[in-house]
């Protein structure tokens, strides 16, 4: 098995129960990486969590129609307006709201989700080099150029 969150490949035999301080414990399939202590599904397909997911997955993912992608080259302004703008194009200081996150990696998502990083969500750039340091809410996260230029905003 692999960690979906710091990448240790690791047989489930090492790992422990991941809820032991929950009164669910008992019926609970979460196991613990030995590494990071990333609470996790032992099978990815588990049923309400593929359910969660794909639910999150249509809550954050904007896709833009085909029609309108056809319009970026002639219409990029007017595309920004309505999707938003890539995160990594901010300066430091400007804040904006998260539109959505352009990516249909549902680890990237997950992981953009316990931050609070989701729609709606008000985030201020703290710093752009050498990585991208966000505040959002009493939260700061640095972020690498590629998963910055996923998360979609609007300008406040």
């Amino acid at each position: 098995m692999k960690c979906e969150f710091c990448g240790l490949s690791f047989e489930t035999s090492e790992c422990r129960n991941g809820c032991s301080g929950c009164p669910m414990s008992s019926s609970c399939k979460k196991i613990k990486c030995p590494n990071c202590n990333y609470e996790m599904y032992p099978d990815p397909e588990f049923g309400a969590l593929k359910k969660l997911m794909e639910s999150l997955k249509s809550m954050f993912v904007k896709e833009m129609p085909p029609s309108i992608a056809k319009e970026a080259a002639s219409g990029a302004a007017e595309l920004y307006n309505k999707y938003g703008i890539p995160l990594s194009l901010l300066k430091v200081n400007d804040r904006a709201k998260v539109t959505g996150i352009d990516t249909k990696d549902t680890r990237k998502l997950r992981k953009l989700a316990a931050f609070g990083i989701m729609p709606g969500m008000d985030v201020v750039v703290m710093q752009k080099y050498p990585a991208i340091i966000i505040q959002a809410g009493y939260t700061q996260l640095a972020l690498d150029e590629d998963i910055a230029g996923e998360i979609l905003v609007t300008l406040n």
